[in-house]
């Protein structure tokens, strides 16, 4: 059934490009001045090649990571290299240099993903993209472990004439983790796939209404893991107050179905109400800010259920032409892997500060905060981690880039207890 449902995506996602196709006359293609003045673009190859804009976009990363404990455990560390390669590509029609997604599945988080999605905000009459990319990983000293991921994700986004939009996305993944459960070398070999649509209508200049429909489904291959395999289908509703023409204030109400397919007393459903505002003022500045309550009812436990306050922040800010911050924030419930949990307690934090020295030179440091209570059992734990790192922008087409990760948990229980650290080089080779 997994396989099928890339198939089905890829065949979607080929479908819609052809369709984009067929369509372009009556779509605008974001052409400059200076094009339009003379009739026209410069032509397919210099579309297609990326003279502009670009349609086809390759892409290759290299990455070497030597780690201090390269198992997460709090004895008997096992330092060493991992190796990725993950080449690929990733098209769009019309054509953009501007990659369309930016999406990251998160398997304990209700719904499949950690944040909320920020809708595209295109003034084209449709857009569409598609991409895949395999990662080669390997171990220098654990050969055994190799493996290969994948990722397949597409979108489709239609702006009707009538102040209505329509956007689909899908993201399949094949991955493979390695378990910080402290109990030694093991890895988590899992699918997962998430579907949404997004579908918005502003009715007046001041006000918008939107509506998202999500499914999210994780397949674990080992059957001693067969028990976390599950499906989220989540529903959210927004009605928006844009009081400034960048800046709105929103009502939204979320509800996430949770339904496992072998452990049945952990189903539940959970309703979020929040207030919020989001703001895109200029490029040096944007980001969504939401505070509210989460209520989770287990199916058929009425001594699980909880209600508990819930937020989440997502800010980037430019403070000078060559400084910029992201702040991330929220807390949330997830699901466990732990059989004698029902749930965990999640508040996170992550900061970054940008620089850039040059033209060609920039660095940044990275720092999160995580604390983790689990309901239904005495385990809490608090994980730390901090980084800096180094850029290096050979050309527009060529990136170094190499910095160091410290990352701790401190559990009250021992045996979750590790601190790791890492060493990092990549390169970048995208069109």
């Amino acid at each position: 059934m997994i396989r099928k449902s890339v198939f089905f995506l890829f065949v979607i996602s080929i479908s819609l490009i052809l369709l984009q196709n067929i369509w372009a006359a009556d779509i605008p293609t974001g052409q400059t001045p200076e094009e339009k003045a003379n009739g026209g673009s410069k032509g397919i190859s210099a579309d297609v090649f990326g003279d502009k804009q670009g349609v086809f976009h390759p892409f290759l990363i290299g990455e070497t990571i030597w780690s201090s404990n390269l198992f997460y455990t709090d004895k008997n560390e096992t330092h060493g290299f991992t190796t990725k390669i993950s080449p690929g590509i990733w098209i769009a029609l019309p054509a953009t240099r501007e990659k369309l997604m930016s999406l990251a599945t998160s398997g304990s988080a209700p719904g499949g993903v950690e944040y909320s999605h920020m809708q595209v905000d295109s003034s084209r009459r449709m857009q569409t993209y598609f991409l895949y990319s395999p990662s080669f990983i390997s171990y220098s000293d654990q050969s055994k472990y190799n493996h290969t991921d994948h990722t397949l994700e597409g979108l489709f986004n239609y702006n009707f004439g009538f102040d209505l939009s329509l956007e689909i996305y899908d993201q399949y993944n094949i991955k493979s983790n390695i378990n910080d459960d402290g109990l030694g070398k093991k890895f988590d070999e899992y699918d997962d796939n998430i579907f949404t649509i997004v579908t918005s209508y502003e009715p007046s200049q001041r006000f918008k209404i939107r509506f998202d429909f999500s499914n999210y489904f994780t397949k674990f291959d080992k059957s001693i893991n067969k028990y976390r395999d599950r499906q989220d289908n989540s529903f959210s509703a927004y009605i928006f107050y844009k009081f400034k023409p960048k800046t709105s204030i929103f009502l939204e109400y979320e509800h996430a179905d949770i339904d496992y397919d072998r452990r049945s007393g952990y189903d539940s459903k959970e309703n979020r109400y929040y207030t919020g505002i989001n703001w895109e003022v200029s490029a040096k500045s944007k980001g969504q800010v939401k505070l509210g309550y989460l209520g989770k009812k287990f199916h058929g436990n009425a001594n699980k259920n909880q209600k508990d306050f819930s937020m989440e922040a997502q800010i980037q800010h430019a403070l000078t032409s060559k400084s910029s911050i992201s702040f991330n924030a929220y807390q949330k419930y997830h699901e466990t892997s732990m059989t004698d949990a029902d749930y965990i307690r999640t508040s996170g934090l992550s900061f970054a500060f940008l620089q850039r020295f040059t033209k060609k030179w920039s660095g940044a440091i990275n720092t999160s905060y995580v604390k983790e209570i689990y309901q239904g059992s005495k385990r809490k734990d608090t994980i730390y981690g901090i980084g800096p790192g180094l850029k290096f922008n050979a050309k527009k087409w060529l990136v170094f880039e190499g910095g160091f990760h410290y990352n701790k948990r401190d559990s009250n229980y021992d045996i979750y207890d590790y601190v790791n650290k890492m060493i990092y080089l990549r390169i970048k080779i995208a069109f």
